[in-house]
This record gives C-alpha cells, sequence and structure tokens, in this order.
C-alpha cells in the first residue's frame, strides 16, 4: 500500500490490486435518535468551501468516529453525551445499517442507527474539546421540521435519506 497523501483526519492510498486512489479514514457511526416525539440532528460548523452565506453551518445528524477499539454502540453513546443534552437509559430500535461503505474505494466503514430513547438522563452536551465542537449546535425538530431542513442547501446526504425514510 502507497501513501499518496496524510491529513489530520484522512489519508489517501494506493493499495495493491487497485486502479485508484483509495480514502483511508477511522470507521465512523450515523444516529438519528428520536426524544420525546422529536429528532436530535446537528448544525455544524462547515469548510468555507462547502457551504456559502454568512451562517457557515450545514444539517446533520450526531455522528461520530470510531475511537480505541470502540464498538459501535460504544462510540454512539460517546457522541450521543458529546453532542446532545440526552443520556440514554433505554432505547428502542426503529432501523439500522452496520458495517457498510462509507464511499467507493474506500476502507472506512460506517454504521447507521435510528433508534427512540425511552428513557434517560438531561445532560449537558460537553463536546469533544475542539473548536468546531462548541461552534456547533444540537436542535430538537419534528418530523415536518426535518424534512423542511432536508431540503435545505446546507444540508447533508444523511438528513436527506433520512426524511426521505421516515
Amino acid at each position: 500500500m502507497e501513501l499518496k497523501w496524510s491529513g489530520d483526519y484522512l489519508e489517501v492510498i494506493s493499495p495493491e490490486g487497485y486502479e485508484y486512489e483509495c480514502v483511508h479514514e477511522p470507521d465512523m457511526v450515523l444516529a438519528l435518535p428520536k426524544v420525546e416525539d422529536k429528532y436530535i440532528i446537528r448544525k455544524e460548523v462547515a469548510p468555507a468551501y462547502s457551504v456559502k452565506g454568512e451562517d457557515r453551518k450545514y444539517w446533520t445528524m450526531i455522528s461520530g468516529t470510531v475511537e480505541n477499539g470502540e464498538s459501535p454502540l460504544e462510540t454512539l453513546r460517546r457522541e450521543m453525551g458529546e453532542e446532545t443534552p440526552v443520556k440514554p437509559n433505554r432505547v428502542k430500535l426503529l432501523s439500522k445499517k452496520e458495517n457498510f461503505p462509507v464511499l467507493k474505494l474506500t476502507t472506512s466503514r460506517a454504521s447507521f442507527y435510528h433508534f427512540e430513547v425511552l428513557d434517560f438522563d438531561r445532560t449537558k452536551a460537553e463536546g469533544d474539546g475542539s473548536k468546531v465542537e462548541r461552534q456547533s449546535e444540537y436542535h430538537f425538530v419534528s418530523k415536518d421540521e426535518l424534512k423542511q431542513v432536508a431540503n435545505s442547501k446546507a444540508c447533508d446526504f444523511t438528513i436527506m435519506y433520512c426524511s426521505e425514510i421516515l
């Protein structure tokens, strides 16, 4: 495997047997939690090249990379604590898709969980200490509001997809 480029969060590789460069980054977890008939989604700071306008934020779902040998569910639990004020005690899984490729020609895998939080403790969204996390925010939205967000220009494909399957 030949390393073509490496950054803080992403590496581009050319592994043996592949004609094209591949992306290598940590596996990730995506979540769409439903709490008291509202969905929790995020409005996150975006790179300057990806969102036009003054706000410079885009809509996405709760997400994060798998760290230090965590299982996807352990990552989900940690990310919920960092990104939302909800610490789930009991959940009902509504749908899931595990270990799917994020992009063509990538080694990265993702797991998606759509669940209803049946019992929870309210906490403070602690963040992960990063500047991006401090500038981002969580929102509780209804199903109709989620569909409106999905039609906005500053929305990633995960929200668009989820709004279609709800």
